[in-house]
């Protein structure tokens, strides 16, 4: 059933182009506002927040076992919870969005209105240590005061967008597969919850950095096997050698060891101009799409592995 499910939902994630429906119906920013109101300990709130739901599902799935009728009773929950997790995206469109902001690269000009909402806000994938720096790396795209225009300094701006770009679409995703397989939709829930909880914190919330952490530890081992589907179905060789260096690397974000092993997956020349930096990447864009889409392929197949171990 879990593979089932998988399958259901990578389908669905690769062809749904609308809004979420299941997300629509049952809003968590009101309920999550509330218990962050409460006069009780930022853990407590946050167990209350997102531990509860968590703990109904979790029972819930666990009464629907035993018999064919209750499997697919299961089935449809498990969907639920996946269709509520994953975030509908197209991302070819993400991708040539990637290569418009490229195409301004060559007029000094900044990433559009239309581009910047690639460039979210990931913090809950920050590390153990300075949150400020990964939020100033993925930011340095979009920042007005980035007027660079030489080689290294349009390197950078394009290496800031293009994490962000690559994390956004591992999160809206991966993640959420990797956590159903392990605990089922209870933990899709978990992690989901958690994630949404803490985009309605504040830098200076007590419970920033609790929350940050839970979603740093959650999103480390799908990103550590992501990124080893990264070597298998790109440049082995140098992936495998960058993800052997950094995945014991605790103190590095997520987004920015998924970047790191993407790069030497899909190795780049080295550019000379500014003009050389977009001609690169732009050639270079189209591996980056199949380089994510064969990973997702890779996340349907751990699923069929884990359906035939019977996990």
């Amino acid at each position: 059933m879990k593979f089932l499910a998988v399958l259901l939902i990578v389908t669905l994630y690769r062809n749904w182009l609308g809004n979420n429906p299941v997300r629509d119906s049952l809003p968590f920013d009101g309920y999550a506002d509330w218990c962050r109101g409460l006069s009780l300990q930022a853990h407590i709130r946050y167990l209350i927040a997102v531990g509860l739901p968590t703990v109904v599902v979790f029972w819930l799935a666990s009464q629907l076992q035993n018999g064919w009728i209750l499997n697919i009773i299961w089935l449809v929950l498990a969907l639920a919870v996946l269709i509520y997790a994953v975030e509908m995206r197209d991302n070819e469109v993400v991708f040539d969005q990637h290569e418009d902001w490229l195409d301004s690269l060559l007029d000094g000009g900044e990433v559009s209105s239309s581009t910047s909402s690639i460039v979210s806000t990931s913090d809950g994938s920050s590390s153990e240590g300075d949150d400020e720096s990964n939020d100033d790396g993925r930011h340095a795209a979009q920042s007005n005061e980035v007027e660079d225009q030489s080689v290294t300094g349009v390197m950078v701006r394009q290496g800031a967008f293009q994490q962000s770009m690559i994390y956004d679409v591992f999160q809206s995703l991966h993640p959420v597969i990797f956590w159903f397989l392990v605990l089922g939709p209870a933990g899709t829930l978990l992690y989901i919850l958690t994630t949404m909880y803490e985009e309605g914190v504040d830098k200076d919330d007590v419970e920033t950095p609790l929350v940050r952490q839970v979603v740093f530890w959650m999103e480390l081992p799908a990103a550590r096997l992501t990124t080893l589907l990264f070597a298998l179905v790109g440049h082995f060789g140098d992936a495998m050698s960058r993800w052997l260096e950094g995945a014991l690397d605790f103190s590095r974000g997520n987004d920015e060891f998924l970047a790191d092993v993407a790069d030497a997956a899909v190795p780049a020349l080295t550019p000379d101009s500014v003009e050389s930096v977009v001609r690169i990447h732009k050639d270079r864009n189209p591996e980056l799409r199949v380089l994510m889409e064969r990973s997702l392929y890779g996340w349907v197949g751990l699923a069929a592995i884990v359906a035939i171990v019977g996990w």
